[in-house]
């Protein structure tokens, strides 16, 4: 493989990662994302949390709250499932994972973007002229 032949491979790479992080981007939220903390008055919007750590605490609070209430069921011999504000843990699961996520790319999009930017450096002229030709005429498809 010359050159030219590695930064096509890794352009397609960095692009596929971009594609993910675009449907992290879109990603739907399974919750009303108002949580609130057990033993707690005020609801947090997990939307707008920005520390992983403070995420996982808070996921962490709701497993407590839903070890008890299974244990709880066990000794009363009684089959309910937990409910947490109108949503099951498995709910509050996901989007707690998709804040995590959410926060992460950020630091991603500058990890991509710096890729490119040296990709970009390392590509001939006559590869970069070829890109562009090519670049024209899936503008010019989409016409």
């Amino acid at each position: 493989m010359n050159k030219d032949e590695i930064i096509e491979k890794y352009v397609y790479i960095i692009q596929l990662k971009r594609a993910a992080i675009e449907t992290v981007e879109r990603a739907t939220w399974e919750t009303n994302c108002s949580f609130l903390v057990p033993g707690e008055t005020t609801a947090i919007n997990i939307r707008t949390v920005q520390n992983v750590d403070y995420i996982v605490s808070l996921f962490a609070s709701l497993l407590g709250k839903a070890n008890l209430f299974e244990q709880a069921c066990k000794e009363l011999e009684a089959d309910v499932e937990f409910i947490w504000q109108g949503f099951t843990v498995e709910q509050w699961k996901k989007d707690f994972k998709t804040r995590i996520e959410k926060i992460q790319i950020s630091k991603k999009k500058d990890e991509l973007k710096d890729l490119e930017s040296r990709l970009d450096k390392l590509v001939s002229k006559e590869k970069r002229e070829q890109m562009e030709l090519e670049a024209i005429q899936r503008t010019l498809d989409k016409m």
